[in-house]
């Protein structure tokens, strides 16, 4: 449990127990730093038709995601400013989606890929310059915790522009890893959105932050160290990008490198 969503348990429910909280984390044998030439990349700031600055989000299409929000958004963009966006995902609000980003003038400037495989996202990833996602709580209750896209899209070093529910702020940091907004708020989203459009530079800065704060405190090992011992189970050693094996205590010797 993130501590938003523990706080939230206790308040329903009371504190009978302790609540341990504890983040999912993210396997970064998966997903390793990109390559210095892949990090780096050209510094689009969106004045160049010729080289559109790449925008990239990933999550199903259904409400919860904001995708609406997003598309009205990125019409709300200066014209003179020139982007890309790559869609990941699938879900029942595709066509209502491809309807409305054609009504509002994006159609050609949107590559919906629909599902793709692990290797797919990663690539897309490293192939953009900023990643965007607009999560909101929809009519019925449903949110999102902490998307995993979004320590995907951090591990990758980019900048993140996300809203500010959930958990959303325990894993981005304000203004360093990348910029949060209210919710259901197209044009702060798209006042963000422009902002590191604009600015190659602090995108760098903050996707270099992004990484070593995943690899700080969302790295899988380090999230389900304190879990371990609950089951018996020896501490995790991280053994650079290789596979980690967990042997119980009693029986085993901890971790073990596939």
């Amino acid at each position: 449990l993130a501590p938003r969503s523990s706080n939230g348990i206790a308040a329903r429910f009371g504190r009978a127990a302790p609540v341990l909280r504890l983040y999912h984390g993210l396997p970064l044998a998966r997903f390793p730093a990109p390559p210095p030439d892949v990090a780096t990349g050209p510094a689009r700031d969106g004045r160049d038709r010729a080289q559109p600055v790449r925008l990239v989000s990933v999550g199903r299409l259904v409400d919860k995601k904001g995708y609406d929000i997003l598309l009205r958004a990125l019409a709300l963009l200066p014209h003179d400013c020139h982007w890309q966006l790559t869609h990941i995902g699938a879900g029942p609000l595709a066509g209502q989606l491809r309807d409305q980003a054609g009504e509002l003038g994006l159609a050609d400037r949107i590559d919906w890929r629909g599902a793709c495989d692990q290797a797919g996202v990663l690539a897309a990833l490293r192939a953009s310059d900023l990643f965007v996602l607009a999560c909101r709580v929809s009519a019925d209750g449903d949110r999102d915790g902490i998307p995993n896209v979004l320590m995907e899209a951090q591990s990758q070093k980019l900048a993140c522009v996300a809203t500010r529910i959930s958990a959303i702020p325990e894993l981005i940091r304000e203004g360093e890893t990348g910029i949060l907004v209210a919710p259901e708020d197209a044009a702060a989203l798209a006042q963000a959105m422009g902002q590191l459009i604009a600015s190659p530079d602090r995108r760098a800065a903050m996707g270099d932050a992004a990484r070593a704060r995943i690899e700080m405190d969302f790295a899988i090992h380090h999230c389900i160290a304190p879990l371990l011992p609950r089951f018996g189970l020896a501490p995790p050693q991280p053994v650079g990008e290789k596979t980690v094996k967990y042997a119980a205590g009693p029986r085993g010797s901890g971790a073990v490198a596939d």
